[in-house]
C-alpha cells in the first residue's frame, strides 16, 4: 500500500498549487507556489508575528495560533494543500546504518532497530524514514538511513491548528528536509556544504554531501538568545531597560557592524554569535569524525537572523569557510507587483523553510497519520475515475464477452491438467520440503538437549528459541537471571512524565551467547534477523545486543555475540 501511495503521489495532474507554512516562536511565514513541469511561480505570501504568545499558557497559544492562521490564510482557496514542519524536543532525527536486505525484511528491521534511537515508544510516535544511500563498513554493504519520529500528540496538535482555515494538510516534515528541497532546486555549490538556518528559538545545522542530506542537529543558540543578550548587557550599563521590541529593533538596525554608532550593541551580540559558531564547529567535528574524508567547503545562511549585519563576515573569519546568505526565490518566478517583490526579497532568507516546504509535495519525509496520507494519495484519482467510468464499463463488457468465450476451452484444459497432476502426485517421492522440515526438527531437538544440559529451563522457552534459531547460528550458552520490574501507571489528569510505580515483581531475563558462521557480508544480517524474531515472539521481548566480535576460525568467518531478552 505504501508503495502504491508513493507512485500515485508522484503522478502529475497538470499544474499543482501548494502552501509552505513555517510556524516559528517569533513569527509565522507562508507562501504559495504554483508548480508546472519543472518551473515554479510564487503566487502569494504572508507573515504574522506571534512573539506575544510566548508568555501565554499552551491552551491559549493553540487557540490564538489557530485564529491567526485562519486570518492569515483566509484568502486562499479551500482545499489547497499545506506543507509544514515540526521541531523541538518531541522530534527525533538520527542517521543509522542497517545491513542491506530484501525490502520486506528491511521494513521490519527499520522499525525494530529504530526503537532504541527514539525517546518514546514507537507506538506513541509518527515515524518515517529516508534511505540516503549505501555505504561499506568492513566489507559489508549497508543502507544509510535517516529516521524521523515525532510524538503523536505534537502531530495531532499541528493537524488541529488548520481546521479553521479550510485547507488540507498535505505533509508534515522537519526543517533539514525542507532545506534539502531548497538545495535540490538550485543544484549548485561544491560537493560538501552546510546549511545553517537561524530562527528565533532554534538554529538548525544540516550537512549535505553531493546534494544528499547526511547529518542534522538543532542548536538552542538562536535569534532570541541575541535579543536577550542585548537586553541584559544594556541593563548592566545602567541604561533604561529595553523591551523585547526595542532590543529586536536594535539587533536588526546595528547587528555586528554598528561599532562606531552603537558599540554596546555589537559587544552584547558578539558572545552569543561566538557561542553559536562554536556549536557549528562542534557539529562539523562530530560529522567529520565519522567522515574524515569530508571537508565542509561552504555554508549557506537562512532564517530571520541570517540578515544580522556583519554575521557572514564574522563566521567566515572564525570558521575559515565561505559563507553566503541565500535568497530562496532565485529560481522562482515571482508573480507580484514590483513593490511587493522588492519587499519580499528583503525578507527572503526568513522564508527559506516555508519555500522548501512548499517545494516538498509531501515526499521524502511525511509525519502525517497513515489514514490522512492514504486519503491524500487516493484524492487525485477520484476525478480521473469519474471521467473514465463509462469507458471502463465498455472495456469490462468486452473483456467479459472474451472471457466467456474462453471459459469452456479453459475448463476442458484444466480437467486434463488436474488428471495429470493427480497421477504425478501419487507416484512422486516425498517432497524436498518435508525432508528439510525433518532436518529442522532434528536440529531443534539437538539444540534443546544441549541447552537442557546447562540447567532447568521451561520447555516451551527452549522450543521457542530453537524454533526461531537460524541454521547458521550456534548457541554457546543460555542462562537465566531475575530482576525487579516496576509497572509504570499514569493516573488521570497527570502530565507526561509524572507517574506512580506499582510494587516490583520478579521478571525473568535470558542471557544468550552464540556464534554466527557464514559469509562475512551476511553475519550481521543473520544476527539482526534472529533478534527481530526474538522480539516478534509471543514469549520474549526487548532483545538487546550486549557485545559482538568478529573472527576467522579454520577459514570460516565467525561473529561471536552476547545478547539478552526478557520473558513476556
Amino acid at each position: 500500500m505504501n508503495k502504491f501511495m508513493g507512485i500515485i503521489s508522484r503522478i502529475p495532474f497538470g499544474s499543482t498549487t501548494s502552501i509552505g507554512l513555517d510556524i516559528g516562536t517569533d513569527s509565522i511565514k507562508f507562501l504559495k507556489l504554483k508548480r508546472k513541469g519543472g518551473s515554479y511561480e510564487l503566487l502569494s505570501y504572508g507573515m504574522a508575528s506571534v512573539s506575544h504568545l510566548k508568555t501565554k499558557p499552551l491552551e491559549e497559544q493553540s487557540a490564538a495560533l489557530s485564529d491567526i492562521l485562519a486570518e492569515l490564510l483566509k484568502g486562499e482557496k479551500k482545499g489547497t494543500e499545506i506543507f509544514t514542519a515540526v521541531s523541538g524536543s518531541q522530534v527525533t532525527i538520527k542517521t543509522i546504518n542497517i545491513p542491506r536486505m530484501p525490502k520486506a525484511e528491511f521494513e521490519k528491521a527499520i522499525l525494530w532497530i529504530s526503537r532504541k534511537h527514539i525517546s518514546v515508544p514507537l507506538e506513541e510516535a509518527n515515524f518515517d524514514y529516508k534511505i540516503l544511500g549505501e555505504i561499506e563498513e568492513r566489507k559489508i554493504i549497508k543502507y544509510e538511513v535517516m529516521i524521523v519520529a515525532a510524538e503523536k500528540g505534537l502531530i495531532n496538535d499541528q493537524v488541529g491548528l488548520y481546521r479553521k482555515t479550510g485547507l488540507k494538510v498535505g505533509g508534515i516534515s522537519v526543517t533539514p528536509f525542507a532545506l534539502w528541497n531548497l538545495l535540490g532546486m538550485t543544484k549548485t555549490g561544491p560537493p560538501s556544504i552546510a546549511w545553517l538556518d537561524i530562527g528565533a528559538r532554534f538554529a538548525t545545522i544540516a550537512v549535505f554531501q553531493d546534494h544528499i542530506l547526511k547529518f542534522s542537529r538543532e542548536i538552542l543558540t538562536a535569534g532570541d538568545s541575541i535579543t536577550e543578550s542585548i537586553k541584559s548587557f544594556t541593563s548592566l550599563l545602567d541604561e533604561e531597560a529595553f523591551s523585547d521590541e526595542d532590543a529586536e529593533r536594535l539587533k536588526k538596525e546595528y547587528g555586528l557592524s554598528g561599532q562606531d554608532v552603537r558599540p554596546e550593541i555589537a559587544r552584547s551580540i558578539t558572545p552569543v554569535i561566538v557561542r553559536l559558531i562554536d556549536e557549528v564547529q562542534r557539529s562539523f567535528s562530530f560529522y567529520q569524525q565519522r567522515h574524515p574524508e569530508v571537508s565542509i567547503e561552504k555554508i549557506y545562511l537562512t532564517g530571520g537572523t541570517a540578515r544580522l549585519k556583519g554575521l557572514p563576515a564574522v563566521m567566515e573569519e572564525r570558521l575559515g569557510i565561505d559563507v553566503e546568505v541565500i535568497n530562496p526565490f532565485k529560481k522562482i518566478k515571482i508573480g507580484l507587483s514590483p513593490m511587493e517583490t522588492a519587499k519580499l526579497n528583503e525578507l527572503a532568507p526568513a522564508f527559506s523553510v516555508a519555500t522548501g516546504l512548499a517545494l516538498s509535495g509531501g515526499e521524502r519525509i511525511n509525519l502525517l497519520p497513515t489514514e490522512i496520507k492514504e486519503q491524500r494519495a487516493i484524492a487525485p484519482l477520484i476525478p480521473v475515475l469519474r471521467v473514465s467510468a463509462i469507458s471502463l464499463i465498455a472495456i469490462l463488457s468486452l473483456l467479459y464477452l472474451y472471457a466467456a468465450a474462453q471459459v469452456k476451452a479453459d475448463r476442458k484444459l484444466l480437467n486434463i491438467w488436474k488428471t495429470t497432476i493427480q497421477t504425478f502426485t501419487a507416484k512422486a517421492p516425498a517432497p524436498q520440503q518435508i525432508k528439510e522440515k525433518i532436518d529442522r526438527i532434528n536440529r531443534m531437538k539437538k539444540t534443546i538437549e544441549r541447552l537442557e544440559e546447562r540447567g532447568p529451563i521451561e520447555p516451551f522457552i527452549l522450543k521457542e528459541i530453537a524454533n526461531i534459531l537460524p541454521e547458521s547460528i550456534a548457541l554457546k550458552s543460555l542462562s537465566i537471571s531475575y530482576f525487579e520490574e516496576f509497572q509504570i501507571e499514569k493516573t488521570a489528569g497527570e502530565n507526561r512524565g509524572s507517574a506512580g510505580q506499582e510494587p516490583a515483581k520478579k521478571a525473568m531475563r535470558f542471557q544468550i551467547e552464540g556464534t554466527v558462521c557464514g559469509e562475512e557480508a551476511s553475519l550481521e544480517v543473520v544476527l539482526t534477523r534472529f533478534m527481530i524474531a526474538l522480539d516478534s515472539s509471543p514469549f520474549l521481548k526487548n532483545p538487546v545486543l550486549m557485545s559482538q566480535k568478529r573472527n576467522v576460525l579454520n577459514g570460516t568467518n565467525v561473529l561471536a555475540f552476547e545478547l539478552r531478552c526478557d520473558l513476556q
